[in-house]
């Protein structure tokens, strides 16, 4: 599960801003990224990298797509990579419509409530995720040996 996600470029914006234009070879709108600073929090607006006109382009969109059940207020934030493509909410954007999140971390937390950022050597990360409209979630799996100690997700 990722409940949250950071993005840090205060300092660093133009090396950040290199990293993202060397990763994804044809973005256009590199200057329309919203370099929020700090932790991104479900129900925010986020620039994404998506799929525009055959080739990728920076989105501004919301994290977390409108909940599918009357019973329940929550937003879907996550998606399970294994079974996404299976489950009638997730299946179409599975196949049409894939995003990349930047982000130079992201927090998990342990059962105990304890909070630990996981972050790349790099300085940057994508997440994967699936959108629909202005709405993203982010694919999440199974644990590496890194992520299993503290969280199962």
């Amino acid at each position: 599960m990722c409940g949250r996600f950071i993005f840090f470029a205060d300092d660093d914006e133009e090396r950040i801003q290199a990293l993202i234009e060397e990763s994804v070879p044809g973005l256009s709108g590199i200057d329309k990224i919203n370099f929020k600073r700090g932790e991104v929090f479900p129900s925010q607006n986020f620039s994404v990298i998506a799929e525009s006109k055959k080739h990728p382009d920076v989105i501004d969109m919301l994290w977390g797509y409108p909940p599918v059940s009357k019973k329940s207020s929550r937003l879907l934030i996550n998606a399970r990579a294994e079974t996404a493509e299976k489950k009638f909410t997730f299946s179409d954007d599975f196949y049409r419509r894939r995003c990349l999140i930047p982000a130079t971390g992201f927090y998990e937390w342990n059962k105990d409530k304890e909070r630990f950022l996981f972050s790349d050597k790099a300085g940057l990360m994508f997440l994967g995720g699936l959108y629909q409209d202005d709405r993203f979630v982010i694919l999440t799996r199974s644990p590496d040996s890194i992520v299993r100690p503290v969280h199962n997700r």
